[in-house]
C-alpha cells in the first residue's frame, strides 16, 4: 500500500504521461478509476488536487468529477480536467530529485535514461514510456497507409482486441493520441465509425492522412530511437549492459508432441487451427524470449494475432496460468525488448510439485 507522499508522486507521474498524449491547447484529463485504478480515494485525491493547485501553484483545475453540467454520455463525466502551469516543471524535477522518489520509482534522475525528448520546434516533454505509446499508435497507421489506395479513410479501432487490456484506459490513450496527431496535422477528419458485422458492431476511428504526416511519423521515429538508445546508454553506464541481460527462465521439459504443446506435468494446450499452432510455435520457438507480431502473422493481420493470443491465454491449462504469461512489450520491460510489437512467454516463478 502506498503512502501519503506515494501517492503524490503516483498521481504527478500520471500526469507527465497523460499530458505527453494530450492534444495542444486541451486540458489534461484524469479519471479516477481508468486512469488511476482507484489507487487514491476520492478524498485523498481531492486533497491532492487541492494542494497541487492551491499550495504549489502547478496545477490549474477547469472541472471536478462532480460537476454536474455534463450530458451523462459526455466522455468527461467524472474526469479531474485541469491544465498545467509554468511552475510545473521546476516543481516535477525538485520532485524527481527526492530520494523518497527515486526509491518510489525504482530509479535515480541522474543521466540519459531519464532525459526527456523536445525538438525545438515541438516544445512538449516526453517520457520514454509516453513515446513508446504515441509511436506504437503511428506504427499501426502506416501499416494502414502501405497497404491502402492512395486518398481512402483509414481506421484504427476504438476499443482493444486483448481482454487483458483496460478498455476505458486504452480508450482514452487512443483517443488522445488521435486528437494529437490531427493538431499536428497528421491526419485529418478525425470521426468515429460503427461497422456491423455478422450481426456485431464494431467501432473504428476513421481518418485521413494529413499534410504534415510524413514530417511527423519521421519527427516520432527518431524522437522514440533517441529514447531508446538513451536509456540502453544510461543502463550500460550503471554497469547492467544490455548485452548482459539474463537470459528468460525456460524449462527444457517444455515440449511439443506433434500439435500439442506440454507444460511437462502440468498440463498441455492442443491446437486444431494450422494459425493458432504457428502463433504459439513461434512463441515456444524463442523459449522465454521476444517474438515480433511480424514474425507470428503469416499472412493474417496484426489485429489477428493480438486477438489470438488473448484467447490462448484463457486457454492455457489451470495449473500454469498463475507462474506463466504471454506478456507484451507493453506489459513488460525487459532490456532486450525490440521496438516493435512483440510478445513473450513470461516463467514467473518455479512450479510447485504436483
Amino acid at each position: 500500500m502506498m503512502n501519503a507522499k506515494e501517492k503524490l508522486y503516483f498521481f504527478l507521474n500520471k500526469i507527465v504521461d497523460i499530458r505527453a498524449i494530450t492534444p495542444e491547447g486541451k486540458p489534461i484529463r484524469i479519471h479516477p478509476t481508468s486512469d488511476l485504478n482507484r489507487k487514491l480515494s476520492d478524498v485523498e485525491l481531492d486533497y491532492v488536487v487541492e494542494k497541487l493547485e492551491s499550495d504549489d501553484r502547478v496545477i490549474e483545475v477547469v472541472r471536478k468529477p462532480n460537476d454536474l453540467d455534463l450530458p451523462i454520455n459526455d466522455l468527461n463525466v467524472g474526469c479531474y480536467l485541469f491544465v498545467i502551469t509554468d511552475k510545473f516543471e521546476a516543481y516535477y524535477s525538485k520532485i524527481q530529485h527526492e530520494p523518497e522518489y527515486q526509491k518510489f520509482t525504482g530509479k535515480k534522475v541522474t543521466s540519459k535514461a531519464d532525459k526527456v525528448d523536445s525538438l525545438p520546434d515541438r516544445p512538449t516533454r516526453y517520457t520514454r514510456k509516453a513515446l513508446e505509446k504515441i509511436w506504437n499508435v503511428l506504427q499501426r497507421i502506416d501499416e494502414k497507409r502501405q497497404i491502402s489506395k492512395d486518398g481512402k479513410s483509414l481506421r484504427l479501432p476504438c476499443y482493444p482486441t486483448n481482454p487483458d487490456d483496460d478498455v476505458g484506459e486504452w480508450y482514452e490513450n487512443r483517443k488522445n493520441i488521435l486528437e494529437k496527431l490531427s493538431s499536428l496535422e497528421a491526419i485529418n477528419n478525425l470521426h468515429r465509425v460503427r461497422v456491423k458485422r455478422q450481426g456485431k458492431d464494431y467501432h473504428h476511428w476513421g481518418f485521413h492522412l494529413g499534410n504534415e504526416y510524413q514530417n511527423v511519423f519521421t519527427d516520432y521515429e527518431e524522437r522514440y530511437n533517441r529514447s531508446a538508445n538513451a536509456y540502453k546508454e544510461a543502463k550500460q553506464e550503471e554497469g547492467s549492459e544490455v548485452s548482459e541481460v539474463k537470459a528468460p527462465v525456460w524449462f527444457n521439459n517444455f515440449r511439443w508432441e506433434g500439435k500439442d504443446f506440454a507444460f511437462d506435468q502440468y498440463g498441455d494446450i492442443s491446437f486444431t487451427s494450422s494459425d493458432r499452432e504457428h502463433i504459439f510455435r513461434t512463441l515456444t520457438n524463442k523459449k522465454g524470449g521476444w517474438a515480433t507480431i511480424k514474425e507470428m502473422r503469416g499472412d493474417k493481420s496484426d489485429n489477428y494475432v493480438r486477438a489470438t493470443i488473448g484467447q490462448i491465454k484463457k486457454r492455457l491449462p489451470k495449473g500454469v496460468r498463475e507462474w506463466i504469461k504471454i506478456v507484451s512489450t507493453r506489459d513488460d520491460d525487459r532490456e532486450d525488448k525490440p521496438i516493435m510489437g512483440a510478445y513473450r512467454i513470461k516463467v514467473l516463478q518455479k512450479p510447485k510439485p504436483l
